[in-house]
């Protein structure tokens, strides 16, 4: 492979990516390696692919490839703190933040990631002086205008997240962060239809983004009672990781017992007997919901024709 042929399979892997098409993506870069296995670009770019199959520990490999073969590499430093972000590991993304910010020509890349390492770290102010910087270098990247919009959103300053959406989509129509913000937005307004348009629409675009799915969810949580509930419930024990929804749960256990153990002490039978039906039905709920769940939104999305990777 020539370096010209090098050059447009990268360009059409980053296509690719952008369009959510993974494992052609990855395809196209693994043909430039077999060729070229110390090009530092597509190393990082392969990290990039992988970052979003979720494959972390791979992807910072690919990153820390992409660095050792290119150590002054602004996109391989940015790739790093990107994997960094993903693990969780902030004093890392931090360190290659900084080295990608050594290079005076700095575009929005680089703010935009700094804005999502002060979202991790809820860093508010650092988070809105970075979108702000980004979209005075960018003022129409569209990634940008949903950044603001988002942290419009956060802040409960709706008509601010609407103006930076509507400018988004104006810009791309077909953008699925935009199309997702303006889902949220109908739904906080109550508009239920629409935000399930927005969010089929962007689900058809790129059938893995999370952010789609999530918004579907909650959609399809709003219109359930009875699945709602348990929506509600798992994205409040969600909140702090595994191991603060494992001493929630062990708490509830906790109280159930002792609940028992007093009204079995003080003879209420009938209380006792009552109380065990209600832990029981709440098993039951939390052991059937998410199987029920999962089956009403399959249900809802096979009506849709959505792409065969799906």
């Amino acid at each position: 492979m020539s370096f010209d042929q090098a050059a447009l399979a990268k360009r059409r892997a980053t296509h690719l990516l952008e369009l959510g098409q993974i494992g052609p993506a990855i395809e196209q870069l693994r043909q430039v390696l077999a060729t070229d296995p110390d090009d530092a670009h597509a190393h990082a770019l392969l990290a990039n692919c992988l970052l979003a199959q979720k494959r972390v520990h791979a992807a910072s490999h690919e990153a820390g490839l992409a660095l050792s073969l290119d150590p002054d590499s602004v996109f391989g430093h940015l790739t790093m703190a990107h994997c960094a972000l993903a693990a969780r590991q902030i004093a890392t993304a931090q360190k290659h933040l900084a080295l990608a910010k050594v290079d005076g020509h700095m575009d929005a890349s680089v703010w935009l990631t700094e804005s999502r390492l002060a979202t991790l770290i809820n860093d508010r102010t650092l988070r809105a002086q970075a979108l702000a910087r980004a979209h005075e270098l960018e003022p129409e990247n569209t990634e940008v205008l949903v950044g603001l919009a988002l942290h419009a959103f956060d802040q409960r300053r709706f008509d601010e997240a609407d103006k930076w959406t509507t400018e988004a989509l104006s810009l791309e129509p077909e953008s699925v962060g935009a199309l997702v913000m303006a889902g949220q937005l109908a739904l906080q307004r109550g508009a239920v239809s629409d935000a399930r348009e927005h969010a089929l629409w962007a689900l058809q675009i790129d059938p893995s983004d999370e952010s789609a799915m999530r918004l579907f969810a909650s959609i399809k949580a709003r219109q359930s009672l009875l699945l709602g509930a348990w929506w509600r419930l798992m994205a409040w024990l969600s909140i702090g990781g595994i191991a603060r929804s494992t001493v929630i749960l062990i708490a509830f256990y906790v109280l159930y017992r002792l609940l028992e153990i007093t009204l079995d002490l003080k003879g209420y039978t009938e209380a006792r007997s009552a109380a065990n039906i209600v832990w029981l039905l709440f098993v039951l709920y939390t052991w059937t919901a998410p199987a029920l769940f999962a089956r009403s939104l399959k249900k809802e999305l096979g009506s849709v024709r959505l792409r065969s990777d799906f």
